[in-house]
């Protein structure tokens, strides 16, 4: 039986902006069945490592392997929304002020243009003067992103973010 490894880096950064390096080392024995999980072994700071602990004791997550699962496919889907011709799907939130002169206008005309993006639209009276529009989207992320530059550059736009999220495959 031989035992083959190889490994993949990953860099995160903390709260400080210090980067922190992981290289995931998988091990797999020759010969026998493969399983839908593999185990690995991860090196790491004793004050990192407890730092890491306090937070997934406050976010409730109920063990590390769950949590290294959800960085790995985090860092996954951020690199195939990097590549600006994958599928991606996403939520553009800003808030406006409805008084501005004809930004009704713009961002319903921003919208008309990029009709083939948006799968759904919403939108909510904050207070007298404020507006706050929820728009779901689908496409590719150039156009995503393309779509959300012009709405956010607006003059009248006074806040505003998008999240993408991809498929994994």
């Amino acid at each position: 039986m031989k035992l083959h490894s190889n490994g993949i880096f990953f860099a995160f950064f903390d709260k400080t902006m210090s980067v922190i390096i992981v290289k995931i080392v998988t091990l797999s024995m020759s010969g026998l069945k493969k399983e839908k999980v593999s185990r690995f072994g991860v090196s790491i700071e004793k004050e990192l490592l407890g730092k890491f602990d306090k937070y997934l004791e406050a976010l409730g997550i109920p063990n590390r392997s769950e949590a290294i699962s959800d960085i790995i496919r985090d860092k996954l889907t951020g690199e195939k929304i990097n590549d600006q011709n994958s599928l991606c799907f996403g939520i553009i939130t800003y808030v406006y002020d409805h008084h501005k002169r004809e930004i009704e206008k713009k961002l319903n005309s921003i919208q008309h243009d990029h009709f083939r993006s948006i799968i759904f639209t919403s939108h909510v009276h904050i207070d007298h003067d404020n507006c706050l529009e929820i728009i779901v989207v689908k496409d590719k992320g150039s156009a995503i992103s393309r779509f959300t530059e012009r709405v956010l550059a607006l003059k009248g736009v006074k806040h505003g973010k998008f999240v993408l999220t991809s498929l994994m495959e």
